[in-house]
């Protein structure tokens, strides 16, 4: 099974887009890796018969919220917490940590 993303906001949500209260800093400092919470639904599944019945899902996500400071800070924490409990494994860098991130202690 695999797992799509889905992350159009119509002008009814856009409320709930905080990217567009950001998009300056976007522009500026395109390469910045941000921490944000996101909340997501399913949106739809489908099934391919011909190969085996594979299964895929999209998500729509539904509520997108940049954080920054002692938030984000947090924020990473509960990641890797999470993805230790996931995984079993410490989270590693990923292949952006190497470049600016919204913590400057990481």
């Amino acid at each position: 099974m695999g797992v799509n993303i889905s992350a159009k906001f119509g002008k009814n949500d856009e409320l709930y887009n905080g990217l567009t209260h950001i998009e300056d800093e976007l522009h500026d400092e395109p390469g910045l890796v941000r921490t944000a919470v996101v909340s997501y639904r399913v949106k739809f599944g489908k099934r391919d018969y011909e190969n085996g019945g594979a299964e895929s899902l999209t998500i729509r996500i539904v509520e997108f919220e940049p954080l920054d400071g002692s938030a984000a800070v947090d924020a990473k924490e509960l990641q890797r917490t999470a993805f230790k409990a996931r995984t079993g494994n410490p989270m590693q860098d990923d292949l952006f940590s190497s470049q600016d991130t919204d913590d400057p202690g990481e």
